[in-house]
């Protein structure tokens, strides 16, 4: 609401009103849900999808491909706009019970009024302002959010792991240039290096990531199942421990 009211502050001075409705689940249906469908069959016909690009090459068939962080940004209009507009309870409308949300512009500059209605086809409440005291809409400039390291589980890199032993056979870090996997091989590079930088405080976790990166890597240099044997009752061990040290 708070994004469309400043676009609107912001539109063409021709552009007088925007109307959000909310569509009714089961009966509303969007153009956009024949291109997921389109997409939604074609990816059910490959056997493996192994990076990123493959699912880009599908996409580029039925629009615009446009990658976040290259092409658009995410921003900050959670933390933008606490300041600004006032909270769900202190707003002049109860938001579950509307079925639109119109905006539309005000007589004073780069303020928009924002009425609820319960009915789609009448208009029956006032308009009103929903910025707090002293704000307006000019205050709002949201920051892009920047590109933010996500800290994977270690199951999750263990089971990444064997997938790529399973296709690509235990050498394929040393051969990541043949099979094109730069990609795994740089997340799993990122995820060694945010284990090594962490608080001590994650002493247990950080335990637990290192005897799951070194059972990866024991698949690619070695071909001892008594060593890989040994890993596992190391990994079953520590991931018990590591369970029993979390707050219930």
């Amino acid at each position: 609401m708070a994004m469309a009211a400043k676009w609107l502050s912001q539109a063409p001075r021709n552009i007088k009103k925007v109307q959000l409705v909310f569509p009714v689940t089961g009966h509303s249906f969007l153009p956009a849900d024949r291109v997921f469908a389109l997409i939604e069959k074609e990816v059910k016909k490959l056997d493996t999808i192994i990076l990123p690009d493959e699912y880009y090459d599908i996409f580029k068939k039925y629009g615009t491909l446009k990658k976040l962080n290259y092409d658009w940004h995410i921003q900050d209009w959670k933390k933008e706009t606490t300041a600004v507009i006032k909270s769900t309870g202190a707003l002049h409308f109860k938001i579950k019970s509307c079925k639109r949300i119109v905006l539309t512009r005000s007589r004073i500059k780069n303020q928009i009024l924002v009425q609820a209605e319960p009915h789609f086809n009448s208009d029956v409440n006032n308009p009103k302002t929903i910025c707090k005291q002293g704000k307006s809409l000019s205050f709002l400039n949201p920051q892009n959010i920047v590109n933010q390291f996500v800290k994977l589980k270690p199951k999750k890199i263990k089971n990444v792991g064997e997938l790529l032993i399973k296709h690509y056979g235990q050498e394929w870090m040393e051969q990541y240039v043949e099979h094109n996997l730069q990609f795994y091989k740089t997340i799993l590079r990122q995820q060694q290096y945010a284990r090594g930088n962490e608080d001590e405080g994650e002493d247990e976790e950080n335990n637990m990531w290192n005897i799951t990166y070194n059972f990866i890597k024991l698949y690619y240099v070695s071909n001892n199942t008594l060593e890989v044997m040994k890993m596992k009752v190391k990994m079953k061990i520590c991931r018990k421990s590591y369970c029993a040290a979390q707050p219930r």
